[in-house]
């Protein structure tokens, strides 16, 4: 069994030298504020980078087109970040140029797909990189609410900074561009 919310908190509070708690719903400070920052700091880390497990591709449905060329598409409703819109045929797929203002998506293309960050809660996809930077992010957040402290603050939130980028330089490593562009190589997967 994965890494659960309530032990993704725990973690934060003993980070910044506090008692886990039993629940997210007893009366005590630390489980009410971790309740209320929890969502915010989960969504802001999920923005900050294409985590691997939350990236989630979708075809958009056109919503009106105006006197521009440009076709106006709705915004996934769990989608944090729009990474990549491209037109697909086949095994063939190339981005295209778009925009995002409010909760649409501009493009010329008429049939697009998108390539988003997924709002994702279910624990159990969690990578376990993005579990310790959450609790490294929540840590930061609680530090100052709960222990009224800004060096805490200061290194929880540095030490998230440091664990962002290993996961970015670690995860290029995973990505291989040649195998998504050679369509002889995606008929093998």
């Amino acid at each position: 069994m994965g890494t659960s919310k309530l032990d993704i908190i725990n973690l934060a509070l003993l980070r910044i030298g506090e008692s886990p708690i039993q629940s997210l719903d007893e009366a005590s400070t630390p489980a009410r504020t971790a309740k209320l920052l929890y969502d915010n700091s989960r969504r802001a880390i999920l923005r900050d980078y294409d985590w691997n497990f939350a990236m989630k591709t979708a075809p958009l449905a056109t919503v009106e087109s105006d006197v521009s060329g440009c076709y106006a598409f709705v915004v996934p409703a769990d989608c944090l970040r729009v990474v990549e819109v491209f037109q697909s045929e086949g095994s063939q797929r190339s981005s295209i140029w778009f925009r995002v203002y409010g909760k649409r998506i501009y493009t010329h293309e008429y049939v697009p797909f998108v390539k988003y960050v997924k709002d994702e809660e279910d624990t159990s996809f969690f990578d376990s990189k993005f579990s310790e930077a959450l609790t490294y992010k929540l840590a930061g957040e609680l530090a100052m609410s709960v222990k009224q402290s800004e060096s805490l603050m200061a290194s929880m939130l540095n030490a998230y900074q440091n664990l962002v980028a290993t996961a970015a330089t670690e995860s290029q490593d995973e990505y291989d561009p040649a195998l998504i562009e050679n369509p002889y190589v995606e008929v093998r997967y």
